[in-house]
């Protein structure tokens, strides 16, 4: 075998042709690094479109669950009421009726389970004007002021997502009349 340098030739150039070529070569880094930029730039898109995809599809039957919502809160007071009359009549025992709506009401629920929906309960949780709407105050003494007393209507997340707030009352302390108000 035989062992061959690579052998070295040098090529001179006039100093305009060199700097030409110097600055060919700098514009074509230039370029490069700009390719490279733009091509992170279009993952970044590609990522972010992706994921904003994937965020519209987890949430877009909002509408429709915030539209039967309200049929829901409609089913739960009609049974609260079919309840509270069958108990002062003593007819809750077979009652059709009342099992109807509850099997409507435990679909509805299901559907809603399915569609990854989770109401939440406020009662004694302190008030969070992120996640509830105080509809009132109710003057309590033996409730810490600023507690749930009572939910008028339910709270629901869709995953994670707060799609309606609890509309609630909270307690407020028993303001304290002094001698000198009375008079």
């Amino acid at each position: 075998m035989s062992d061959h340098k690579k052998e070295e030739r040098k090529i001179t150039l006039p100093q305009e042709e060199y700097d030409e070529l110097k600055a060919q070569a700098e514009k074509g880094k230039e370029s490069y690094d700009q390719y490279l930029r733009t091509y992170a730039e279009l993952e970044n898109a590609r990522k972010r479109f992706s994921k904003e995809k994937s965020e519209l599809a987890k949430f877009a039957n909002t509408e429709l669950i915030l539209a039967i919502l309200p049929i829901i809160d409609n089913f739960d007071r009609a049974l609260e009421s079919i309840k509270k009359n069958g108990e002062q009549n003593s007819e809750l025992v077979e009652n059709p009726v009342l099992a109807g709506v509850e099997l409507i009401r435990k679909q509805f629920h299901v559907f809603l389970d399915q569609q990854g929906v989770k109401p939440f309960n406020s009662v004694g949780e302190k008030f969070d004007p992120h996640r509830h709407v105080a509809l009132m105050e109710v003057e309590m003494e033996d409730k810490e002021e600023g507690i749930i007393v009572e939910e008028i209507q339910k709270g629901y997340y869709l995953r994670d997502r707060l799609i309606r707030p609890a509309v609630v009352k909270i307690a407020k302390k028993q303001k304290q009349i002094t001698d000198n108000e009375k008079l």
